[in-house]
């Protein structure tokens, strides 16, 4: 069961779970509810990007991703719940238990979009396309335990709180990070937001329920603030992404096809390419 668990957490947890009274066992025999932060992740506009990329192309950005996203998480001591296609599902404060559970999503979340740019720069490496992902957080009640069908368990959480963070998501622009109001009350110390208008959740109040954009954060309740690095990776976005144009002009003059285009044609069909790809999520 010890193997079980090396796809969810990094390997120091579940070296010291094993170690523990009862370990690995304990999680084993059922689910129990407990209050857990919850973190989505997923790539904006990616399922119209991958039409027009191979099927390898498509499966290499992905996989790239999800490693380098997930190492991520496994810094912060987060465990990953699932992959869903281009969406990671990761949680705090199971199976062991995390108090500043918010806190370090939220710091998690930080590092998500800072160390984009190290992303984009392998990908342009390798002659893939950058991508862009938002990022959604929320904290409170759930669910947890080993649950599926008999011939597949998996170690997941069910409950409201999740899907609130999933929406949380959804709706995050590139390289944004949304929280709820519990998040929010657990870390207020720590980070500066800014409420987000006009955004109303299936199902939920919008008089009784807030949606924040985290835009600051600090290492201490009294050490100077730190801008999230939303701009900066949209920046670096926007770079990488011309030079991966450039690289496909290139490509595009070098290849031996008679429907190749070239010179301006070239590039007005590229930049409407590259265009229609940083477009809003699918």
């Amino acid at each position: 069961m010890t193997l079980l668990f090396g796809q969810y957490l990094k390997p120091e947890i579940v070296t010291q779970l094993a170690k523990t009274r009862g370990g690995v066992a304990d999680i084993m025999r059922g689910g129990e509810r407990r209050d857990l932060t919850l973190l989505f992740v997923d790539i904006r506009g990616f399922t119209s990007m991958s039409e027009s990329m191979s099927a390898h192309d498509v499966t290499e950005v992905v996989q790239m991703y999800l490693d380098h996203l997930s190492g991520t998480i496994f810094t912060w001591d987060g465990t990953v719940d699932k992959y869903v296609g281009d969406e990671i599902v990761a949680f705090w404060n199971a199976p062991r238990l995390q108090e500043n559970h918010a806190l370090l999503a939220v710091r998690c979340a930080y590092d998500l979009i800072n160390r984009a740019p190290e992303l984009q720069q392998r990908l342009l490496a390798k002659g893939l396309p950058p991508v862009r992902w938002g990022i959604g957080v929320n904290t409170g009640p759930a669910v947890v335990g080993m649950m599926g069908s008999r011939s597949r368990l998996q170690y997941t959480a069910l409950g409201d709180t999740v899907n609130t963070a999933a929406r949380f998501c959804a709706n995050a622009p590139a390289f944004h990070l949304l929280i709820g109001q519990p998040t929010y009350d657990m870390c207020k110390d720590y980070i500066a937001v800014d409420l987000v208008p006009g955004v109303q959740l299936k199902g939920k109040s919008a008089e009784t329920f807030r949606i924040y954009q985290v835009v600051a954060i600090r290492e201490t309740p009294t050490s100077p603030w730190v801008q999230f690095p939303t701009e900066l990776a949209t920046q670096a976005h926007q770079e990488f992404a011309q030079q991966y144009t450039q690289k496909s002009i290139l490509a595009a003059g070098n290849a031996e096809a008679k429907e190749i285009l070239v010179g301006t044609e070239a590039q007005e069909a590229l930049a409407g390419q590259a265009a229609q790809e940083s477009g809003p999520a699918s």
